[in-house]
């Protein structure tokens, strides 16, 4: 925030260079101070306060476009309007942000163009562009339903302009005009009521200055100027300049309606069919008269503070007001999440307890305890089928999903066995504080308001922390990016022409050292394949010096050699290692095939996590929220040896982002986007189509056999299956058959009776260890009984023994025998001592003989026995 403030000052001390000022000036607005925040404004009228809702003391509450407009009608006038412009309309991208390491979920527009467009490092696949994007938020999860304008999940109206050294197109003065025209030309929103706000944004290492537009206390949007950013800690100018505009679209259409809040104009199917199964009817009139102060939780107040604040200045029992906000608000929260999770969960999320998984787990848990604690009859099952109903007719894609209730449905059955645990911790207590109920929620995934009401139930009562889940948050907001290397500065070098792909098979090539960046060797051409996208480099040799690996950066590929010296503009020969070059082949045209079949056999939710490809085997990571049955297992390798069986085509081509996106949707970033216009397309003949740049058989065929060898759940949310192709694939199934041989030829029986005899052997083994057991019990009850005889204090050994559990279920078996005794038993690994006799510790006694020892005078263990 200190950098951010002081940005805006700078900005705003010298406004006429950063801030639109002569297009402001030219609609007859005129600069202004707020006397509350001290920042500057543009107002058609004079002014004291800005537009914030904290400065104004409000929070809409009154229909301000004379046009009136539904939620989906935004985007078609918007749209409209827009495109007399020449901004082309993108489709929407998935939620999941899986181009963008920086984040887990889009959180705004900006995001479909970062990191590369916007840092000019790729020229734009669009120079004008507009999109309705939906975006997840978590940070003011708290505030939804008491803030009528805040959402988990909402619709960002975007604006985008791209600015590059080749081509203008509009920015500040061109593109804050444009945003004027539409809230008043088409929105009809009085210009009286538009107030301009001159602030900052920074996010991504970008940043630059911005005019915020809002009226009666709501803010309708924000459009950004990029032109900056931060490299080492100091300011460099982008090369390409860039217009961010996003608007809430649920603020448009909430100031076009009449509606108290904008959830009403956003959710008017959804809300309506909860309140009739309900059967509720809600005091609009008394949260009308709540949403009047709600402009305080901006300003920090919490919701305690808000109903005393209510019920002091309109004469309400605070009691009565509370109860009933909680019960509209819950309407409002059910509305909300139960979308948010429809979107994440049908793009590819799952909750989880990791990442950004666990925002979509305790969405889906608050959801499940709302519903509890409201006695409803219906489930979220309902609440996402009704949202399918109403906003699948603006992305129909939501409609789809084959897995989505089997998902919810095994969430909602961990959530009744975490509940079950949690009340069995609660019954043992007496007092919850804040840090207990985030380690309830964080544990058993239980939320605060059904804790409060079990305790209620004991006659406790505790207070909810108002910022409860903005706490949670904080346990699991910051993303770890994983940086395999530090960038190297390859800007002296021109981009290196790529052999491996002209002719994947390419084994021997001649090239021209271009110099060195320490032990890595640039060429002006090369056949090594460098480490990506899972797959391991090339390995080979440059003359007589051994390549061991190979990596990219920017456009330059470098290869590291141990202990060689090469002259610049030395001609060379190079050799690849082409044999293993094509068993990784094989791997990675079979990771592709692997992946499809999950989708085919598990379903649409299945996305690549993550992936390796060596020339011994691979593994492939998927999301799917339980482990995989034998019989899914052996149905996504009868799948993928089948597309090997007939022996398809991948055919391999370049196409334009845009075409490939509307082709083939964004299922071809399974590995991510890739960034540029024109993108890297592999596809396996009618069967997978994935924007891959690895390399690839030219058909199935050439894979020979796929055999998956292992599948483990690596944590919460992510199966990996490892698997082998190729004469790999051949190897592991005759090292399989040796095994079965082995065991037929040890127990002398057939292949079909291995399953039986195996189970047998079980059988005999755990009874004779059961026996054996029997038998060290009694052996260690036979020698205590004749130690005793011989004094009060017996040192013995058990060495016989290797778990504490039979010493101490001996001991309990003649405890009445022991009074006035002392037992010290050493067994394998370490020792115990019992007292029964009062001036003896047996801690005492253990300490003569054990470096390490806990337990209490009447016992004791010890560990580390003494020399």
């Amino acid at each position: 925030m200190e950098f951010e403030e002081r940005m805006l000052k700078c900005f705003s001390k010298s406004f006429k260079k950063y801030y639109p000022y002569k297009q402001l000036r030219s609609f007859g607005f005129k600069r202004y101070r707020c006397r509350s925040c001290g920042n500057f404004f543009w107002s058609l009228n004079p002014r004291e306060v800005c537009g914030e809702s904290k400065c104004v003391k409000m929070i809409g509450g009154r229909r301000l476009i004379r046009r009136k407009l539904n939620y989906f009608d935004v985007w078609r006038i918007y749209k409209q309007f827009f495109e007399r412009y020449g901004y082309v309309a993108l489709p929407r991208y998935p939620v999941v942000s899986r181009w963008y390491p920086e984040l887990y979920f889009v959180v705004a527009g900006i995001n479909l163009f970062q990191p590369h467009i916007v840092n000019g490092e790729v020229e734009p696949f669009e120079y004008l562009t507009i999109e309705r994007q939906f975006c997840l938020r978590f940070q003011d999860v708290d505030l939804v339903g008491l803030n009528p304008k805040t959402y988990s999940g909402f619709i960002m109206l975007g604006q985008h302009a791209f600015n590059t050294k080749e081509k203008y197109t509009y920015f500040k003065e061109e593109a804050i005009s444009q945003i004027h025209e539409f809230l008043t030309k088409v929105l009809k929103l009085n210009e009286e009521e538009i107030i301009y706000n001159e602030s900052m944004w920074y996010g991504a290492g970008n940043f630059g200055p911005s005019v915020e537009f809002l009226a009666n206390g709501v803010e309708l949007g924000n459009q950004v100027y990029i032109q900056y950013k931060m490299v080492d800690s100091r300011v460099r100018e982008l090369n390409t300049k860039t217009v961010d505009m996003g608007a809430g679209m649920e603020r448009f259409a909430w100031i076009a309606s009449d509606e108290p809040t904008s959830y009403d104009v956003t959710f008017p199917y959804v809300i309506r069919k909860i309140l009739k199964e309900l059967k509720l009817d809600l005091d609009r009139k008394l949260f009308d008269t709540f949403l009047k102060y709600s402009y305080a939780v901006e300003s920090g107040k919490d919701v305690h503070h808000l109903i005393e604040l209510v019920s002091k200045n309109e004469g309400i029992n605070s009691v009565k007001l509370m109860e009933e906000i909680e019960r509209i608000s819950s309407i409002y929260v059910l509305a909300d999440h139960s979308r948010s999770i429809l979107v994440a969960v049908t793009d590819g999320a799952l909750p989880s307890n990791v990442g950004g998984g666990y925002n979509i787990r305790y969405l889906v848990r608050r959801c499940l305890s709302i519903l509890k604690s409201l006695r409803a009859d219906f489930g979220l099952k309902e609440l996402l089928n009704w949202h399918r109903v109403e906003l699948g007719k603006f992305f129909p894609e939501l409609r789809k999903g084959r897995k989505l209730f089997e998902i919810i449905e095994v969430e909602r059955r961990r959530f009744i066995e975490n509940e079950q645990k949690c009340m069995k911790v609660l019954e043992k207590v007496e007092k919850v504080d804040e840090p207990l109920l985030l380690k309830l929620y964080d544990s058993y995934g239980i939320n605060p308001e059904l804790v409060r009401e079990f305790l209620k139930r004991k006659g406790i009562e505790i207070q909810v922390p108002p910022d409860f889940y903005k706490k949670v948050q904080a346990l699991h907001q910051k993303r770890e990016i994983v940086r395999e290397r530090e960038e190297l500065d390859v800007s002296r070098f021109p981009p290196t022409k790529l052999l491996y792909y002209e002719d994947p098979e390419l084994g021997e090539f001649e090239a021209e050292v271009l110099g060195n960046i320490g032990n890595y060797i640039v060429l002006d051409r090369t056949a090594f394949y460098p480490i990506g996208g899972g797959q391991v480099s090339d390995i080979g040799y440059i003359g007589k010096a051994k390549v061991n690996n190979v990596i990219k950066v920017g456009e330059v590929v470098l290869h590291a050699v141990d202990g060689a010296k090469f002259r610049k503009h030395e001609k060379v020969k190079c050799q690849v290692d082409i044999e293993r070059r094509k068993e990784i082949m094989k791997h990675h045209t079979a990771t592709h095939i692997i992946n499809r079949a999950c989708v085919l056999t598990l379903g649409d939710h299945i996305w690549q996590h993550g992936s390796y490809k060596d020339e011994e085997k691979a593994h492939l990571d998927i999301t799917h929220y339980q482990t995989l049955s034998f019989e899914e297992i052996q149905k996504i390798e009868r799948i993928a040896n089948e597309v090997v069986r007939k022996k398809l085509d991948v055919r391999i081509y370049w196409m334009h982002r845009n075409d490939a996106e509307k082709r083939f949707g964004f299922r071809i970033y399974q590995g991510g986007a890739v960034p540029g216009r024109e993108i890297r397309i592999v596809e396996i003949e009618n069967f997978e189509v994935e924007a891959c740049g690895g390399l690839h058989c030219k058909n199935t065929g050439e894979i020979e056999l796929i055999k998956i060898i292992n599948v483990e759940r690596i944590h919460d949310g992510v199966v990996r299956i490892t698997f082998k192709a190729g004469k790999k694939a051949i190897e592991e199934m005759q090292r399989q058959e040796k095994i079965i041989k082995e065991l037929r030829d040890l127990w002398h029986v057939g292949i079909d009776q291995i399953p039986s005899t195996a189970k047998r052997f079980f059988e005999e083994w755990k009874h004779l260890r059961k026996e054996n057991e029997k038998l060290k019990e009694d052996l260690l009850r036979m020698l205590i009984l004749s130690e005793i005889q011989k004094g009060d204090i017996c040192y013995m050994d058990a060495k016989f023994l290797d778990t504490l559990g039979t010493v101490i279920k001996v001991v309990n078996s003649i405890s009445d025998q022991l009074i006035g005794k002392v037992l010290v038993i050493h067994l394998r690994e370490f020792g115990y001592a019992l007292s029964r006799k009062g001036n003896v510790s047996a801690l005492e006694e253990l300490s003569k003989f054990y470096e390490k020892v806990s337990g209490n005078n009447l016992e004791a263990k010890g560990f580390k026995r003494k020399t």
